[in-house]
C-alpha cells in the first residue's frame, strides 16, 4: 500500500488577485509550507509515499522537480479543482505507480496552517484502518485532505463540473472516515492576502 500525496496547486487564485501560491508567508512562498512538509513525511520513511504536485505553473513545477517529486500540468485549470484531480490520477497510472490497494491523499495548495504531525495521525489513521475514503471533517463538513482508496480512481475520471471530489464523498457517505484530530486554525486557507498570517501553530 503505498500513499500518493497530492498537492493541487493549480488554482488562480482570482480572490487573492494573483497567483497566490508564490506568494511569501514566513519567507517562501505560500504552497511551499505544504509541499515541505510532504516532502518530510515522504523521506521518513514511515510509510511507503510518494508526491505529485499538480500546478498550470512552470516556476512551481521546475522546484518540486528538482526536490524529487513529480510535477504534473494541468492543462485546463478553469474547470477547477476537478481538473487537478484527473490530471493527478491520469499522471499515476501513466507512470504505472497506481496498484490496487494505494491511496490517492489531495492536499490543497493554499492551506498552508496544516501540521506535519497531524498530517501523521492522519496517514497512520489510514493506515489502520483502511477505509474506502477518509476526510477531515469540522463542523460537520468535509474538509481537505481528502483520501480516495484507488479502487475509486475511474470515478474520479468521470467527475464534471468543479466539484472536486466532493461528490465522491457525498456518495460514499456510509463509507467515509472522519478524522477530526487536529487544533483550531490548522485547516484555515488562504483567499485573500489579509489572510497571510503567522502560523498559529508554528513551524515544523
Amino acid at each position: 500500500m503505498t500513499f500518493h500525496l497530492i498537492l493541487l496547486a493549480a488554482g488562480f487564485g482570482s480572490r487573492f488577485g494573483g497567483n497566490k501560491l508564490m506568494a511569501s508567508l514566513k519567507g517562501k512562498p505560500l504552497y511551499r509550507h505544504g509541499f515541505d512538509r510532504l516532502i518530510a513525511i515522504r523521506d521518513a520513511g514511515e510509510h511507503p509515499a510518494d508526491v505529485t504536485v499538480v500546478t498550470q505553473y512552470r516556476e512551481i513545477a521546475e522546484h518540486v522537480s528538482m526536490c524529487g517529486a513529480a510535477a504534473a500540468i494541468n492543462e485546463d485549470p478553469s474547470r477547477g479543482q476537478t481538473s487537478s484531480l484527473v490530471t493527478a490520477v491520469k499522471a499515476l497510472r501513466e507512470a504505472g505507480r497506481l496498484a490496487d490497494d494505494d491511496y490517492l491523499i489531495f492536499f490543497a495548495g493554499d492551506q498552508p496552517y496544516l501540521k506535519r504531525e497531524t498530517i501523521g495521525r492522519y496517514l497512520e489513521t489510514i493506515a489502520k484502518e483502511k477505509p474506502l475514503l477518509a476526510s477531515f471533517s469540522e463542523g460537520g463538513r468535509f474538509r481537505n485532505p481528502g483520501a480516495f482508496r484507488s479502487s475509486l480512481a475511474d470515478e474520479i475520471l468521470s467527475l464534471e463540473g468543479d466539484s472536486g471530489g466532493r461528490e465522491i464523498l457525498k456518495a460514499h457517505r456510509d463509507e467515509v472516515l472522519l478524522f477530526d484530530d487536529f487544533e483550531e486554525g490548522e485547516l484555515r486557507d488562504v483567499d485573500r492576502p489579509e489572510d497571510l498570517r503567522d502560523l498559529p501553530v508554528g513551524e515544523d
